[in-house]
């Protein structure tokens, strides 16, 4: 009966991925397979499972499951105390910014304290070195004895032991309206360490036991034999001697997506689970692939890139690596027209789900790109997040370029020095720096992407070397000669529908002054779970404020808004923005999960 179980569950997992991949289209063209393993995957999907894999799923489940350690009770009785800090503090600070008042709180501890340093103290000894986890919205910098630690990983902070009470110092940094210190626990570092090593091998360990079990064709025997002995003996030399036997038959944990580097260029980018060569092959005929690329370095993040690619030409690719090989995709290098679609979204924020709603109403539109304005995850310090949002744009982001721009959840895990590490290892646009803020125009249309993040808090300083690229970008040719013009960031000068939120005030102070001199047509942002457009007069000019802050995340309440600013338009629904450029006319739509049009305007510059 349990065997029998086993298989049910296995070929449910199977028609599971049969009918993603049947579903994974691209404006009506269906995926022609999976996104990982040879050809034949359907011919060899429902194959029996042998009895060596069988007893290697048996030795897999009995194998112990990482457990986080129970955490210790150095906290117990102990009282934090709490002081606001001030915005003009910035990033880096010495503890002499510790606010001299500060009164005793209870952690869990939020306060509407929008854009500002939190600071939490509390005196105590540590009787052996700890992992201290440190949930705190958004992010935390630490103190312990007078020294600066420095972020483990994300939440977490390593401490030495000390056997005499001493100060330990949270400032917390609040990049959105509430914030404060959810939580600290305190773990052994020794046995936390374990916990985390033991995590990372029982995961690829996992994996392996996983290319066994779903492997369209049946591996080797020496393979199964190497897995095999991995699990019965779980170490790290018996698995990577295992992840080398099946080198030849990496999975596509994040499949290929298209990055805009010029306009007759562009990135493929993928990601595998194991360390291998690649070769990327494309042409003009899907049958007469007869360009290649091959890597010359071994990498588990792939990255081709293609140039001198004939406009208005339609190319095909493919992905291999060993014994995978990825669908046929297509893409398009597009006329420089003036007659072009494109839609924009934000606030993806883990809701995948429902971002799976929005990328398939996107479907409908011919496109030939998408914008993402921020908050694009809720972790960003996890690497499967980048690759759960990649997976979930797939069916779009395979076939046309996606512009990134982070927010601030795209920052979490990376306060210590505001340097979005995952988002730079995902993200490329063509930058060759750990430059967040770019340009590039499309047809008759000019875009300027800006990182308010880049600094704590958020806002863009007229000293700041973003704000004087800003400036040079506005005196360009490609914008000036531009008919329409777009300016997007992920918090918005305006918003009401996010209660007792009124816009960011430092963006709607920098960026106003240039609005009134520059003629700039669209501001659009995220960051308000909610769509809300406003539309102002400046002089003889007219800006539309777009706030699209509804592709997945948790939409805001809708029950009570901010009194001020009034929006023209206010919508609490999971949405998308459509955008139709049509010479000096433009279509827009707001258009819900559910393809509803929540909005829609016909203007003319």
């Amino acid at each position: 009966m349990l065997q029998h179980s086993r298989y049910i569950v296995r070929l449910s997992v199977l028609l599971c991925f049969f009918l993603v991949s049947h579903a994974n289209t691209i404006i009506g063209q269906p995926a022609e397979r999976p996104v990982f393993g040879p050809s034949s995957v359907f011919y060899h999907a429902l194959r029996s499972l042998s009895p060596e894999v069988l007893r290697l799923n048996r030795s897999f489940e009995g194998l112990p499951k990482p457990t986080r350690p129970s955490p210790l009770t150095i906290f117990a009785g102990k009282k934090w105390r709490y002081g606001p800090g001030t915005p003009i503090e910035g990033l880096e600070v010495s503890l002499s910014h510790v606010p001299q008042n500060r009164y005793p709180v209870e952690v869990q501890h939020r306060i509407l304290q929008p854009n500002s340093p939190l600071w939490y103290t509390v005196r105590l000894p540590m009787p052996q070195p700890v992992t201290l986890r440190v949930h705190a919205d958004d992010g935390a910098q630490l103190w312990y004895d007078n020294k600066r630690i420095p972020v483990y990983r994300g939440r977490s902070f390593n401490l030495p032991a000390s056997q005499e009470p001493k100060q330990l110092v949270v400032r917390v940094l609040n990049n959105a309206m509430w914030g404060g210190l959810n939580a600290v626990r305190a773990y052994d570092q020794k046995h936390y360490t374990e916990y985390v090593q033991y995590r990372r091998l029982y995961r690829r360990i996992e994996r392996l036991v996983k290319k066994a079990t779903t492997w369209p064709t049946h591996l080797p025997a020496e393979t199964i034999a190497a897995i095999q002995a991995a699990v019965d003996n779980p170490a790290g030399i018996r698995v990577s001697a295992a992840e080398k036997k099946v080198a030849e038959y990496p999975h596509f944990t994040t499949p290929p997506y298209l990055q805009q580097t010029g306009s007759d260029s562009l990135s493929i980018l993928w990601e595998t689970d194991l360390a291998s060569h690649h070769e990327l092959t494309w042409g003009l005929q899907p049958d007469q692939l007869n360009r290649s690329i091959e890597s010359d370095s071994v990498q588990t993040l792939h990255e081709a890139r293609l140039s001198n690619m004939e406009t208005g030409e339609t190319y095909y690719y493919r992905v291999k690596q060993g014994k995978s090989r990825s669908n046929l995709y297509r893409f398009r290098i597009p006329k420089d027209t003036t007659h072009f679609q494109f839609a924009i979204w934000g606030d993806s924020q883990s809701g995948w789900e429902t971002f799976d709603q929005i990328v398939h109403a996107m479907q409908s539109h011919p496109l030939q790109f998408t914008i993402g304005v921020g908050d694009l995850t809720n972790q960003a310090w996890r690497p499967r997040q980048y690759s759960q949002l990649l997976q979930t744009l797939h069916p779009v982001g395979a076939h046309i370029p996606t512009f990134f721009i982070p927010g601030n959840h795209d920052y979490d895990g990376f306060y210590d020095n505001m340097i979005p590490n995952n988002y730079h290892r995902y993200i490329r646009n063509g930058r060759e720096s750990l430059q967040t803020y770019y340009s590039w125009s499309s047809g008759n249309a000019a875009f300027i992407a800006l990182d308010p993040h880049h600094t704590f808090p958020v806002g863009l300083s007229e000293k700041s070397e973003q704000y004087q690229w800003l400036k040079s970008e506005l005196k360009k040719s490609f914008w000036t000669g531009a008919t329409w013009n777009f300016i997007l960031l992920h918090h918005p000068p305006y918003a009401q529908g996010w209660p007792g939120y009124h816009g960011e005030l430092s963006v709607r102070d920098a960026l106003e002054p240039l609005l009134r001199e520059h003629n700039i047509d669209f501001v659009v942002a995220g960051h308000s779970h909610a769509y809300e457009r406003l539309i102002k007069q400046y002089g003889d000019h007219r800006t539309y404020y777009i706030v699209t802050g509804g592709a997945g995340g948790g939409l805001e309440p809708g029950k009570t808004i901010s009194e001020y600013p009034e929006m023209d338009r206010l919508r609490f629904k999971h949405h998308y923005t459509h955008w139709h450029i049509k010479g000096d006319t433009l279509l827009f739509k707001a258009i819900d999960s559910n393809r509803n049009v929540l909005d829609q305007l016909k203007i003319t510059n």
